[in-house]
């Protein structure tokens, strides 16, 4: 009964921890508004207004309910665990919800301004936020498809993993290669894209990268398991990928209500890039222990 408890009362401060996240970034409105780098000739005030807010299209619902659907998956995974059926399935629908969010979002992100000036001295950055926004969608679809598979083997839908089944074997590397050609084609930019005197390329850019193509590379089967670990249970597990998701819900969202001018552009673009770095430190802690018995082991 105290250990449930326990559990119920860390979900309890991980809601309230997000819930305060973003009431602190809703209230902190800029005093002065950043400067706009626009391509074309500058227009009059009213052209340049912002549409207003609205929740009642499908982006704005379904952003909604992707974010209510992952909060409660985590509070499922903590209060019960994560082979739990009810956890599962809250897992899902989330993963599904959140797909529609971003696909969503892919058709009106010509909406959002090109680029924004946060920084000039001492070195520039310049986010470029449609092709920021694009790297998010893309994350949030591979974050979804690793939820679908973690279910998939924790229920051992296609046989038990560790069992080394024919079938479950075979789409082990499947999803493995999938995973890895998925991150080379939109994880990891092309040199010759990539703006190195941008210091958004090293905010953004670089952590994410090298982030979610480490995650990549490590679904592939032969390097999955080391003696009693492995990485998409005991490193990056479903509680993680949920965290890392709802994560992304929140910074997408907050730079959505950037870009309509409830919120300053800097402090949501230096909010977002203290959670991305955050985390990354976070999974790398986690993956110690695993790349530290993986070298022992050689």
């Amino acid at each position: 009964m105290t250990d449930k408890l326990n559990e119920l009362a860390i979900a309890s401060y991980v809601i309230y921890a997000s819930s305060i996240f973003s009431a602190t970034l809703f209230a902190a409105r800029s005093l002065s508004r950043p400067k706009q780098l626009q391509d074309v000739k500058s227009s009059p005030p009213a052209e340049r207004r912002r549409s207003r807010v609205q929740f009642n299209n499908q982006h704005g619902i379904s952003g909604m309910c992707s974010t209510i659907l992952t909060c409660l998956a985590i509070v499922a995974h903590r209060i019960l665990s994560s082979t739990s059926i009810v956890t599962s399935v809250a897992s899902v629908l989330a993963a599904i919800m959140s797909i529609g969010t971003a696909s969503s979002g892919m058709t009106v992100v010509e909406k959002a301004p090109r680029q924004t000036v946060v920084m000039d001295r001492p070195i520039k950055v310049v986010p470029p936020h449609r092709d920021a926004f694009k790297r998010t969608a893309y994350s949030i679809y591979y974050l979804c498809a690793r939820l679908f598979w973690n279910t998939m083997n924790i229920h051992a839908i296609f046989g038990d993993s560790k069992a080394g089944g024919p079938l479950q074997n075979v789409l082990d590397w499947v999803f493995g290669c999938i995973s890895v050609a998925y991150a080379l084609n939109y994880f990891i930019p092309c040199a010759k894209d990539v703006d190195w005197t941008n210091g958004n390329t090293y905010v953004f850019v670089v952590p994410m990268a090298i982030g979610l193509s480490c995650d990549a590379l490590f679904q592939l089967p032969i390097l999955q398991c080391r003696d009693d670990l492995c990485w998409n249970a005991d490193v990056v597990d479903q509680l993680d990928l949920l965290v890392v998701l709802l994560s992304g819900l929140v910074v997408a969202f907050v730079f959505t209500l950037a870009f309509h001018g409830v919120l300053g552009i800097r402090k949501c673009y230096w909010s977002s890039a203290l959670v991305v770095h955050g985390i990354v430190v976070y999974l790398i802690l986690k993956a110690l222990p695993y790349l530290g018995m993986r070298e022992l082991s050689r």
